[in-house]
């Protein structure tokens, strides 16, 4: 029965979290309490808990503890939010994904993965194609407006911006490059033709959506794959020309298709450069202001920095005072180098294990790589994004982390936990 829970109440609210990131925060949080004890029943019951994985969770826990305390006695200002994202992330990151202990719940969760971002991409190019008055706006239900904080979004278009934002776009930042890999290292698992459909919707998205980090991961992603993955087993040549077939076909297609409204590519790409802007655009401008403001900060307190939660002059948000788009800049300002440095420590031993994973050639290597090359390109997208603290993107982590170091499809003794998750 409890694997049952466990099944429903992850596939929920990971659908929840990535469709709809803005909106029903209590009933997802609601869901995550189930979730999580469901896995501390699971942890109870198997009784063997990695050590070196709980001591770092347990350090890092520490640091943001004492590092809020320590912002706390500078400003005397203790938001909630700092406590979830510091304390309460990386605990339940780590309860959640523990149940996910073979290969078989991996490609289960790879699996899920690939539907959720299917219908992600699929509402994205619906809205898209309505707002370019392609598909009539009826398509799109009234019911839909209750949620129109998250998939609503913005849309602008004409001969110098195309932007078609939306929400949910953020979770595509990690899903879209894990997908790309999962394809393109010719992962075994199910549904390959939501698999391509996912990818193909998913550009035309990228292309459309303004996201400058979505674009710049996007084609990381592929660049991490050609670097890295063909230096260990050799490219596959029918499956890159393929694929690069596929992305100069839709191209093609998306530029035949914007000419209907007397655009061409450049625009994208000058949409795209604007990002790195920082004199001529207010978006550009505004990020400038806050590099100085939170570097001139920093450099007053260089070694352990003001404490999480600090600020300094320049203040972005009145509601979150301590939140700013260049996230690891502020991170920086808050912990220092010394944070910093204890920080990037437990992240390398937590990705060194998966990057082990990836080295042996078995079924958990395509998976671990997919599942490293998205993470990456996640922190890439972070920096001025605040994605790193996605509760939902640890857990894919922690849980391909749990995987051991030899091919477990055909074992049955790797886990007690859920062997099959059917």
């Amino acid at each position: 029965m409890n694997h049952i829970i466990y099944k429903v109440s992850g596939i929920i609210w990971l659908f929840l979290m990535l469709f709809l990131p803005g909106t029903l925060t209590w009933t997802k949080f609601s869901i995550l309490i189930v979730l999580i004890l469901s896995s501390l029943i699971t942890m109870l019951n198997n009784n063997n808990l990695n050590r070196n994985k709980s001591a770092g969770v347990f350090t890092a826990v520490l640091i943001g503890a004492v590092y809020i305390v320590y912002g706390y006695s500078n400003i005397n200002i203790l938001d909630p939010k700092l406590i979830e994202m510091h304390v309460f992330t990386p605990i339940a990151a780590y309860i959640i994904a523990y149940p996910i202990k073979n290969i078989l719940n991996m490609k289960k969760l790879m699996e899920v993965s690939i539907l959720i971002t299917l219908i992600i991409v699929s509402y994205d190019t619906i809205y898209i194609l309505t707002r370019m008055d392609i598909l009539p706006i009826w398509i799109i239900p009234n019911w839909i407006s209750m949620f129109t904080e998250d998939i609503s979004g913005s849309f602008f278009l004409n001969d110098s911006v195309v932007e078609a934002r939306i929400t949910n776009q953020s979770s595509l930042m990690f899903l879209l490059p894990l997908l790309i890999n999962l394809y393109l290292t010719k992962t075994e698992i199910k549904y390959k033709k939501s698999l391509i459909s996912s990818i193909v919707l998913g550009v035309f998205v990228t292309l459309f959506s303004g996201r400058r980090a979505l674009q710049l991961v996007v084609a990381v992603s592929m660049i991490l794959y050609i670097v890295f993955y063909k230096n260990k087993k050799g490219i596959s040549i029918k499956r890159s020309v393929t694929f690069t077939v596929f992305i100069c076909s839709l191209m093609f297609v998306i530029n035949n298709l914007m000419s209907v409204f007397n655009l061409n590519l450049s625009v994208i790409v000058d949409t795209f450069f604007r990002a790195f802007d920082f004199k001529n655009t207010t978006s550009g401008v505004i990020r400038s202001t806050q590099i100085s403001a939170l570097i001139e900060g920093w450099k007053q307190a260089p070694a352990f920095g003001h404490g999480i939660g600090a600020h300094p002059s320049y203040i972005r948000n009145t509601g979150s005072p301590w939140s700013y788009e260049m996230v690891y800049h502020a991170f920086l300002y808050q912990v220092g180098i010394i944070g910093i440095v204890l920080y990037g420590i437990l992240i390398y031993l937590l990705l060194n294990k998966i990057y082990k994973l990836y080295k042996y050639d078995n079924s958990a290597s395509k998976i671990s790589f997919s599942i490293l090359n998205a993470f990456i390109c996640f922190l890439i997208a972070g920096a001025s994004n605040p994605l790193v603290y996605y509760l939902w993107a640890w857990a894919y982590v922690f849980a391909c982390s749990n995987l051991p170091l030899k091919d477990t499809e055909n074992e049955v003794t790797v886990s007690t936990s859920y062997s099959n998750l059917d």
